[in-house]
């Protein structure tokens, strides 16, 4: 009997209108141990993957730009649904300062829960310090200069006479609301709106760590592509029904070493790591392996893919021999 290892398709995954930087949340607080990988093609063409640390239900933007989506991976469950866009319409808000402030007058904004203090002296000092100046021109100058020098701010800010303008860094519908505070007898403040989010690209629901597409572990020429670039896919497991088995592997394209591993279960949901140890498959060249694994009598198995750092896809082959 022969058996071609395949990995399922799981989810949905729309594509990006154009090359583009993607957004990420999840619809729960909770969730800010996960990390997440996205893989796909960046803007010049090449395979690449970014790992992040989701931050709960506050929005992150990811450094690369993401041309395609192939696939999304999770470290862990999260508890809440991971969501990834595509850009879409950044919230708009100001402050008017009406007065000049005193020394030590606070203003504060933010997410609510998120939120930076800016205070306003006559001698710059301290965190998030503004200079007052001679006047509220020079008040609103300082404070979007204090606003955009900031790493932790969610705003950029301009400003124009007594008025600065607060644009969200990220293009979307924030899911945790605008904070502003500040004396109302020296400081108009309009939240934020407008916010609107872009397309969805997938969506990781409560206890899935994978979005992807479906693939067979093999390639009859050794040309057409079955493991996709900087991806660590498992397979779907065969059934052996307590035969004995010789894994036939081949690898064709690789730039650097790829290592598999497989493991057999009982029932289906305990898996354990093989006996036999599958040699690394080679870098910048083409191998052929026939392992005979150590267990007399595997019930069912899966390939598992554990390094994977190609920037290409590549002909990943394995098949299973056993006695029918």
């Amino acid at each position: 009997m022969i058996h071609r290892f395949t990995v399922s398709a799981t989810g949905s995954i729309t594509q990006p209108s154009s090359a583009q930087k993607l957004i990420v949340r999840s619809s729960s607080a909770s969730d800010t141990t996960n990390n997440l990988t996205i893989y796909g093609i960046n803007d010049v063409a090449l395979a690449t993957s970014e790992y992040d640390l989701i931050t709960g239900q506050r929005e992150y933007e990811t450094t690369t730009v993401f041309a395609s989506v192939s696939q999304l991976m999770l470290d862990a469950p999260a508890t809440g649904t991971i969501s990834v866009r595509a850009q879409g319409t950044k919230a708009v808000g100001d402050i008017r300062l009406d007065a000049l402030m005193a020394d030590n007058t606070p203003l504060t904004i933010g997410l609510v829960g998120f939120t930076d203090t800016y205070t306003f002296k006559t001698v710059a000092s301290g965190v998030n310090p503004v200079v007052i100046g001679a006047s509220t021109l020079d008040a609103a100058t300082n404070l979007a200069t204090a606003i955009n020098a900031n790493p932790s701010s969610i705003f950029t800010a301009t400003a124009a006479g007594n008025v600065v303008t607060l644009t969200d860094k990220i293009a979307c519908d924030r899911l945790i609301p605008y904070s502003m505070t500040g004396d109302e007898e020296i400081f108009s403040l309009r939240l934020p709106t407008g916010g609107v989010d872009g397309a969805l690209i997938a969506d990781l629901a409560p206890e899935t760590t994978y979005v992807g597409g479906a693939t067979t572990f093999f390639s009859e020429d050794g040309v057409a592509a079955t493991l996709f670039a900087l991806t660590e896919p498992t397979s779907n497991p065969a059934v052996i029904n307590g035969r004995s088995v010789r894994l036939h592997i081949r690898i064709d394209g690789t730039v650097l070493p790829i290592t598999i591993k497989y493991q057999v279960t009982v029932d289906g949901i305990h898996w354990e790591d093989g006996e036999t140890v599958i040699p690394a498959l080679p870098a910048a060249g083409n191998g052929y392996y026939a392992v005979n694994l150590a267990e007399n009598a595997i019930h069912k198995m899966r390939i598992v893919v554990t390094n994977n750092m190609n920037n290409v896809d590549v002909a990943l082959s394995v098949v299973a021999i056993y006695a029918a």
